[in-house]
C-alpha cells in the first residue's frame, strides 16, 4: 500500500519489480486510468479500517507527513491499524 501515492508512479514500480504481488494506492487526486497494474482508490487511507480490509505487507508513505499539521496521529493509527491485522 502507498499512501498518498499520487499518479502512481513509485507504486507501479514496485509492482514491475515484483510481479504477482497486490500493489494498491491511495490518493484522492488518483483515477481509475492511473492503474495499469495497481489498484488505486481515489481517497484518503483509512488506517484503522483499511489495515484491517487490505492486510497490507508494507506501508510507504512518501512526501505526506511533512503536509500533515500532526503527523503523529496518522502514524499513531497505522500502528492500531497494524494490530488489527493480526500478522506478527
Amino acid at each position: 500500500v502507498e499512501i498518498g501515492c499520487g499518479e502512481g508512479h513509485f507504486v507501479r514500480g514496485l509492482a514491475q519489480a515484483r510481479p504477482g504481488g497486490r500493489f494498491i494506492g491511495f490518493d484522492p487526486n488518483a483515477t481509475p486510468e492511473t492503474g495499469l497494474g495497481v489498484e488505486f482508490h481515489p481517497r484518503l487511507f483509512e488506517p484503522l479500517a483499511d489495515m484491517k480490509a487490505f492486510q497490507p505487507d508494507a506501508v510507504v508513505i512518501r512526501h505526506v507527513l511533512e503536509h500533515l499539521t500532526e503527523p503523529a496521529r496518522l502514524l499513531e493509527a497505522l500502528a492500531w491499524g497494524a494490530v488489527s491485522t493480526g500478522k506478527d
